[in-house]
């Protein structure tokens, strides 16, 4: 808006300037003989230059060329924003739906854990197969808690994103909302 009304004024000074003055300073001893002097005083002028070489005519383009260009920003800028809501909101969608695959991984590893720990109880395998099983879980629990806190960071930054502000207070979470 400022932009265009710079431009409006590089406009208006290429039009002609009407000026009127007057003088009030007068020897006058009776009033109409001031009031005549005062009207014949009033002087009026036009002015316009002759020769300006083009200066103000340069001066309306470069102020429209400047408007266009902050218009353009302020596009570019939109679109940079709209970019980067969708790009967190996919982001945070892949976390998900990776943080659900690891919860699947982690049931299966400590059935696999407790098959292993019942198979060596009966003797049937040695105790390296327990403690293979027992690795590949906390592996599994390690990487969920990776996911976790990148979902986290995702939604800082999807807030950010959306230009929000992250809430004053937040309410703990109980450790069963997060096992599950």
């Amino acid at each position: 808006k400022a932009a265009d009304q710079r431009t409006a004024a590089a406009v208006a000074d290429r039009l002609p300037r009407i000026t009127l003055s007057a003088s009030l300073f007068s020897q006058e001893e009776s009033v109409s003989s001031l009031l005549d002097e005062v009207l014949w005083n009033a002087v009026g002028s036009i002015s316009q230059p002759i020769f300006e070489g083009g200066r103000r005519a340069a001066e309306v383009a470069r102020t429209k060329a400047a408007a266009e260009e902050r218009l353009y920003r302020y596009a570019q800028t939109l679109v940079t924003a709209v970019r980067e809501v969708k790009d967190a909101l996919v982001r945070s969608a892949r976390q998900e739906e990776f943080i659900k695959s690891l919860r699947k991984q982690r049931k299966s590893a400590k059935r696999v854990l407790r098959l292993a720990r019942q198979r060596y109880q009966q003797g049937d395998v040695d105790y390296l197969r327990v403690l293979t099983a027992q690795q590949s879980l906390y592996e599994i629990q390690l990487s969920l808690l990776e996911a976790k806190r990148q979902q986290f960071s995702n939604r800082i930054q999807l807030c950010r994103a959306v230009g929000g502000q992250w809430p004053a207070s937040l309410e703990p979470t109980s450790l069963a909302e997060t096992e599950s």
